[in-house]
């Protein structure tokens, strides 16, 4: 990243948590500590913020698509509510055929007194590099479909 190490400014140091403060490895393993005071950690992440790429997520609302890195079937990327990314399956499905612990929902309407009537399928649950789900017939057709998209 090019950080200066601040006991003997050598250069590719990084930081240390415990020392509260920017090393390198050679200082670090012998204990060698900065002749002046600690490097904040503000100071760290403003100079590095320059040499940090961030790749740029698309919003929760938008899917992203790709292909699966174990079978290669279309599959698209979601964020969850807590921030996580999801593969799911392409399209939507009735939701009384796919089981209830199995069904996603990209977007849910808090004033809507019913669940809604179709749901996403997660794409671990019809992966063809997996073995065949036993559940139901729903999820068994998406699971041949990929099987026929399978590189």
């Amino acid at each position: 990243m090019g950080f200066r190490c601040a006991s003997c400014d050598g250069p590719d140091a990084r930081l240390d948590a415990r020392r509260r403060t920017v090393l390198c490895s050679r200082c670090e393993r012998t204990g060698r500590t900065a002749g002046r005071d600690p490097v904040r950690l503000g100071e760290v992440l403003t100079a590095a913020g320059a040499d940090l790429a961030f790749a740029a997520l698309p919003d929760r609302d938008t899917p992203r698509r790709t292909s699966c890195r174990h079978c290669g079937a279309t599959a698209e990327w979601h964020r969850t509510a807590a921030g996580r990314w999801m593969l799911l399956e392409p399209g939507t499905q009735p939701a009384e055929s796919v089981p209830p612990g199995r069904r996603r929902h990209t977007a849910v309407d808090l004033r809507a007194t019913a669940p809604s009537a179709v749901c996403r399928v997660g794409h671990a649950d019809v992966c063809p590099a997996r073995s065949a789900p036993p559940d139901t017939p729903a999820l068994l057709a998406l699971w041949r479909r990929n099987a026929r998209q399978r590189v």
